[in-house]
């Protein structure tokens, strides 16, 4: 885990709410589309309902803050370079929505 202040560059931008308003935490994850896509299919397994665990790691930039007000949100950003995520997946075996970070077992 690093905080890197690059990444504070990437999110002051307009990452609101649908009301809006600076959101309290985003999570961005480093990776293609389709690497995240494979989650909903042979790269993960199902935990309960639509959800997916990943079997791969992938670096993750979690947000927090949202200080301010749009465009100039402004938050504090957290990098974790290989860690399993939760995705939600549609009946397409699509994901559509960003669950959770897992944490490393080690921690």
């Amino acid at each position: 885990m690093s905080t890197d202040s690059s990444d504070l560059h990437r999110v002051r931008r307009r990452i609101t709410d649908c009301n809006g308003n600076c959101k309290p935490t985003n999570t961005f994850i480093e990776a293609k589309f389709t690497s995240v896509k494979h989650v909903c299919r042979a790269e993960g397994e199902n935990i309960g309902g639509d959800n997916y665990k990943s079997k791969n790691k992938f670096k993750i930039v979690v947000c927090k803050g949202g200080r301010g007000k749009p465009p100039h949100c402004e938050y504090n950003s957290v990098r974790y370079d290989d860690r399993n995520i939760v995705v939600g997946c549609n009946e397409k075996r699509e994901p559509v929505h960003f669950v959770r970070v897992l944490p490393d077992e080690s921690e």
